[in-house]
């Protein structure tokens, strides 16, 4: 007859106490988000957008009302560029595309025009 012996391990396990990919990764730098009390308080404030809310928003929508919010209040001065889409990007934590849409919508209503290899202008009559 065989006998077989059982191991039982000596030390307890050491689940939860984090993998070697939380070891190896490096510290990645805070990227800002939208802060929705902003985007809110920015949209109410606009005629225009008073019955929607952020979260009904797409998010380069919410960048359009700030961005309508910053030429409206002079902080984006009439004729200069607004700032480009690494700045953006950097300031609002949002992707380029993003960015995109949201100047478009801008420039559709006429608030900012585009210059080829320049970037978007506050237009004059914003």
């Amino acid at each position: 007859m065989n006998a077989t012996a059982h191991v039982l391990p000596t030390t307890p396990a050491t689940a939860g106490h984090g993998s070697v990919a939380d070891d190896n990764a490096p510290e990645a730098p805070t990227v800002p988000s939208f802060s929705y009390a902003r985007v809110a308080e920015t949209v109410a404030g606009g005629a225009a957008g008073a019955a929607r809310t952020p979260h009904l928003m797409t998010i380069a929508a919410q960048l359009a009302a700030l961005l309508r919010a910053r030429i409206g209040s002079g902080e984006l001065a009439r004729g200069k560029p607004i700032p480009d889409g690494s700045a953006l990007m950097h300031q609002y934590g949002v992707t380029q595309d993003t960015i995109d849409a949201a100047v478009r919508a801008l420039a559709a209503e006429g608030l900012v025009y585009m210059v080829e290899g320049r970037g978007a202008y506050v237009a004059r009559r914003a």
